[in-house]
Formats: structure tokens, sequence, C-alpha cells
């Protein structure tokens, strides 16, 4: 049970229907600043998730999976609960601009702090953002904020867009006709990967679209995160973000 326990945390979506059209993969015909346009207009579009899935975590200290539901209403309110085998519920992660809560049935404990980088890692087994945690539970990788791509090609039927910031490069590959981003790469100078990405299968839904399946992969650190969405609904109304701590939990304090 401390395996279902140990994947505590990282996190994404499902559900069918028919296919969009999508545009021709042809760099000519649409530019990269149309291309990214597009899509970001299309992740926009998805305001809040109400659904059920499973994730499965691994690293050089442990490994589990467990099913989960989720509600998310972007950008600032996310809760997850987490259920072992026979429906156990073996904890929650509630995550929001100024706070996230983190409690393990298992063992009885509460974690409760401000979400920066170093109070998540520490109750979290992988090094995601603030922003990473919306993107993987709403089912996106979402391509850079306000850049233009330095390299614009297309690649085994996707388009590649190239980014080049600092002394890292990173490569997403998109697919031409649900507009999500089907490949991640992020490489340092020596072209040695830092981390990736990748998504498959799709849930469409009233015009809106998630990916069904999602991994990020830190292949320096040996880790690894994947979520698979069963259910799914999008821009689902009357959200409720309730949830309960026993007043004898004990009280962790992250590092």
């Amino acid at each position: 049970m401390q395996r279902v326990v140990a994947v505590s945390l990282v996190f994404l979506l499902a559900s069918c229907a028919p296919r969009r059209e999508g545009i021709a993969l042809d760099t000519d015909k649409t530019s990269a600043a149309a291309l990214t346009t597009m899509t970001r207009q299309e992740d926009a579009k998805v305001r809040t998730l109400d659904g059920r899935g499973s994730i499965s975590f691994e690293s050089p200290e442990m490994s589990g999976s467990a099913a989960f539901t989720i509600t998310v209403r972007k950008p600032d309110s996310l809760l997850v609960r987490l259920e072992g085998p026979f429906g156990i519920r073996v904890g929650l992660f509630f995550l929001s601009r100024d706070r996230f809560v983190m409690y393990n049935s298992m063992q009885n404990t509460v974690a409760t702090g401000s979400p920066t980088s170093g109070t998540l890692r520490s109750v979290i087994p992988v090094d995601l953002t603030y922003e990473q945690i919306f993107d993987v539970f709403t089912g996106s990788i979402p391509l850079p904020d306000h850049e233009a791509p330095s390299q614009y090609t297309t690649d085994e039927g996707l388009f590649l867009l190239r980014y080049h910031a600092s002394s890292l490069t990173s490569s997403y590959w998109l697919d031409p006709d649900e507009l999500l981003v089907r490949r991640f790469q992020m490489t340092d100078p020596s072209g040695a990967v830092v981390l990736e990405g990748s998504s498959s299968g799709s849930i469409d839904q009233d015009g809106m679209r998630i990916a069904r399946r999602l991994s990020l992969t830190m292949p320096r650190e040996g880790r690894r995160v994947s979520v698979a969405f069963s259910r799914a609904d999008i821009n689902a109304d009357d959200l409720s973000f309730d949830y309960t701590v026993p007043p004898s939990a004990r009280r962790i304090n992250p590092q």
C-alpha cells in the first residue's frame, strides 16, 4: 500500500467524441505565428475539469500507481483525491495560488504551506512547478508564451517548433489535427535531455479537447510520471473543492 501512497501526487483526463478538422501539415500555408495562436486559443478554451483516471510514478526510491478523481479550475484551484485498491482512500492534494494541502490517510499526516518550488518538491516526488501541475491535470503541454520559435518545420507528420532560451533548447512536436503537443523535449548545451514529455489520444467535448494520456520524464533523476483519464467533463459547472482533514492528523512541515 505504501507504493500507492508514493504516487501521492502527480496528475490528468478522458471521454470520446468526433475528431476535429485539422489544418494542412504545411509550413508555407500555416505560419508559426498562426499555428501557435490557434493552439493557445484551443488550450484557453479549457477552463475547468472534473474527471477520473489513474496515475503512475517511477523513481529510484519507489514506484506505484493509484486511481484518482480530480477537480480543476484554471489557474488557481486544483483538488486531487487518490484511491488505492478496492476504493480505499489514500490521500488528497489541494493546490491554490497561495496554499497547498497534502493529506496522507495511510500515515494520517498532513503538510501545508505556500506553493513555492521548494515546498512542492518536498511533498511531490517530482520536480514540477505550480504551472506544470495545472498543465498536466488539464491534459496539455503548452507552448511557450510570447516567444517566436527559432526553427519551424515538419517531422514525421507533426509540426516541429524549436525554441532557444538561455542555455536550454525546447522542442515541441504538434499534432495538426488536434492542435495538441504530442512530444516535448528540453536539452542542455551538450544535447543531453533534461526533461521530456509525450501525450496520446484525446477527449473532445463541445469543441474543446485535452490529451487522454500524458507523461513527463526526468532522465537525469530517473523519474517518470504518467497520467491517463478514463472520464472527463470539460468546463463542468458546480465544481466543489471541499475537503476534510481529520483533526487527529499529524502536522509535518515541508522542507
